[in-house]
């Protein structure tokens, strides 16, 4: 093979190749041009539904016209505040970010002794009720011996009088600390 032969061989593989990549790039604009038409029509079906072209009275369509333009106005307000928003970002390692944050460490520290103060307030309030309860159970114990003393000494009777067979009183004297076989 000559070299002019190879030369031809080698331009008719790169026209091949464009070919290929022209029959492909061809297939792509299809597609797209499919897309494009698709989304026009459902676009334009969708202003036939909306009053954008519609003319059915002047007031109508002044107040449509009125409506639209608080509508760009309410949308410039919104990118005005989202870009104030942006701008406005927490910066720990600024002058309103250290106060801020000593703000918050102030408040933590109070709301620590608020509980604090809380749970001794609790505190207080069980050991008033155990002294209490131990008040009660030391005049009990003190009911309890009193009454210990006479209900012996009546005991002591009893015996007596069974020992000399002497009548055995009908009734025993009411002693208050002992109901029901427990003491009060």
């Amino acid at each position: 093979m000559s070299q002019e032969e190879e030369k031809i061989m080698e331009f008719q593989r790169r026209e091949y190749a464009l070919l290929s990549r022209f029959a492909q790039r061809e297939r792509e604009m299809r597609k797209l041009a499919q897309e494009c038409a698709e989304a026009f029509h459902a676009f334009d079906a969708s202003r036939k539904d909306s009053l954008k072209g519609a003319y059915v009275d002047p007031t109508v369509n002044l107040e449509i016209g009125l409506m639209r333009q608080r509508l760009r106005i309410k949308d410039q307000e919104i990118a005005q505040v989202r870009e104030e928003l942006q701008n406005a970002q927490f910066q720990p390692n600024g002058i309103q970010g250290k106060k801020l944050l000593d703000k918050c460490n102030h408040l933590q520290e109070e709301n620590a002794e608020i509980a604090r103060q809380l749970s001794e307030e609790k505190l207080q309030v069980l050991r008033i009720q155990l002294c209490a309860e131990r008040q009660k159970r030391v005049q009990l114990r003190l009911g309890r011996t009193k009454h210990a003393a006479s209900f012996e000494e009546y005991i002591d009777k009893l015996k007596a009088a069974c020992r000399f067979g002497e009548r055995i009183p009908s009734k025993a004297p009411h002693f208050d600390c002992w109901r029901f076989g427990q003491p009060v």
